[in-house]
């Protein structure tokens, strides 16, 4: 969670000593600090997200967890960090790594919508749609407590990666771990239907 982003004009004077704001956020847990900081390149980075994703609100939030993982990891901050590259490469890769999920996502709908036109076709339509419903439960069943739970949130309850890390305290990191396994075991043992012989 982010600290509060409002500057005090003390802190002003400061604006292009980014070593000793970093020291301060690093050994004193700055706030104000830390909000200098935001406000100065909040902006900047939101348009460097925005070419990956398209989108202002999705670039927006890109940004807020690269800062919030800033202030988290406050206590492993470098004093030497030249700190316009770290957050511009930490956005880059934020972004690069929501492209090639959001790609991935829009290749599996594809998948999806050819398998049920295909079945849509067959005079059987009806209970061959029930037995996939079943199976997929029943794969998402199979999953392991901890990885079934974290899938039916992004699923089921529609909450993002970064809502979910929040609601069970771990990181954005483990929730994409998760997902990721989980997409590989339903793959497994959809394999029938998904690819029939």
């Amino acid at each position: 969670m982010l600290p509060s982003t409002t500057i005090s004009p003390k802190l002003q004077s400061l604006k292009n000593s980014e070593q000793e704001l970093l020291t301060r956020i690093r050994y004193q847990h700055d706030q104000q600090a830390f909000a200098l900081i935001f406000n100065q390149y909040y902006s900047w980075l939101c348009e460097r997200a925005y070419p990956f994703c398209q989108c202002e609100q999705k670039a927006k939030e890109i940004v807020l967890d690269v800062f919030t993982k800033l202030w988290n990891r406050k206590d492993e901050i470098s004093t030497d960090t030249q700190l316009k590259s770290y957050l511009f490469i930490a956005v880059r890769n934020r972004a690069l790594d929501y492209f090639r999920q959001a790609q991935l996502h829009q290749k599996r709908q594809a998948n999806v919508q050819v398998f049920y036109t295909e079945i849509s076709e067959s005079p059987e339509e009806g209970f061959i749609c029930e037995e996939f419903t079943k199976a997929v439960e029943l794969a998402i069943n199979n999953l392991p407590p901890q990885g079934q739970y974290i899938f039916r949130l992004s699923r089921e309850r529609n909450l993002k990666y970064r809502e979910i890390a929040e609601e069970l305290s771990i990181s954005i990191k483990t929730v994409e771990t998760h997902m990721r396994r989980a997409f590989i075991q339903l793959r497994e043992e959809l394999s029938p239907w998904l690819h029939p012989r």
